[in-house]
C-alpha cells in the first residue's frame, strides 16, 4: 500500500491542470474526491490505531491529538475530533466506517452520523441515506435534531420517573 500511496503522490504533483479540458477536469476532480475521502479515513484510522500503541510519543508527541494535527496539517481540536470519529467508527458504526473507506463519505460527514448515532442509537442507517443525497448542512441538521429529540425524549423519562 505504502509503495502505490507514494507513486499515486508523484503522479499527482507531476500533473498540470492546465492539460486537461473541462469534461476531463470534472470527472478528475470527482475521482480525486472520491479518493481523497478515502484517504482522509484509513489515515484518521491508522492515526487512531498508532496513538492506541503509544506510537507518537516514539515521534516525541505526548498527545496523540498534537501529534496527529502536526501530521495532517490541521488544527489541534479538529484532530481531536478526528481522533474521536475514528474511535466511533471502530466501536460501532461499521457502515459508517465502510462507507467512509470507500470513499463516500468525508471525515466531516462520518463524524457528524458517528456522533448522532452515540446520542440516538438507530439513526446510522437513515444519516448515511441522507449523505448520499444532501450536503453536509442538512445532514448536520438532521443530525441534531436527532441528537435534541434523543435528550429531550430521556428527559421527560427521567421526569416521568420521579
Amino acid at each position: 500500500m505504502m509503495a502505490a500511496c507514494e507513486a499515486l503522490g508523484e503522479e499527482i504533483a507531476g500533473t498540470d491542470p492546465a492539460l486537461f479540458s473541462g469534461p476531463e477536469a470534472a470527472v478528475a476532480v470527482e475521482v480525486l474526491a472520491r479518493i481523497e475521502k478515502c484517504c482522509a479515513g484509513l489515515a484518521v484510522l491508522l492515526a487512531a490505531r498508532a496513538a492506541a500503541c503509544g506510537a507518537h510519543k516514539g515521534r516525541g508527541f505526548s498527545d496523540p491529538a498534537v501529534w496527529w494535527a502536526t501530521a495532517s496539517g490541521v488544527g489541534a481540536g479538529a484532530a481531536r475530533a478526528d481522533l474521536v470519529t475514528a474511535g466511533r467508527l471502530e466501536s460501532g458504526c461499521d457502515a459508517t466506517r465502510e462507507a467512509v473507506l470507500a470513499g463516500a463519505l468525508s471525515l466531516a460527514q462520518a463524524g457528524e452520523i458517528a456522533r448522532t448515532e452515540v446520542a440516538a442509537p438507530g439513526s446510522e442507517d437513515d444519516l448515511l441515506d441522507l449523505a448520499g443525497r444532501a450536503g453536509l448542512a442538512s445532514l448536520r441538521d438532521e443530525g441534531l435534531r436527532r441528537r435534541v429529540a434523543a435528550v429531550d425524549g430521556e428527559a421527560s423519562r427521567r421526569r416521568q420517573r420521579q
